[in-house]
């Protein structure tokens, strides 16, 4: 019987894979927040025709640049 418990077990899920799990989650945040720091720095450093080009006016990139990065 112990042969076949053997076969099958399993890792414990204990605190340190729940933390890994929460220092993953709050990096791919982090990333995520760089990201949209950079997007929206870029935005307001182009110009005018570049807005166009991309399909944006000046009203759209103000209303985008001056979102917190944490938002969306």
């Amino acid at each position: 019987m112990s042969r076949i418990a053997g076969l099958y077990h399993q890792p414990a899920r204990g605190p340190a894979n729940n933390l890994s799990a929460i220092v993953r989650r709050v990096r791919g945040i982090m990333r995520t927040w760089r990201r949209r720091r950079a997007y929206r720095r870029e935005l307001g450093a182009m110009s005018e025709r570049q807005l166009y080009d991309m399909g944006m006016n000046w009203a759209q990139t103000v209303f985008e640049i001056e979102k917190p990065f944490w938002r969306e």
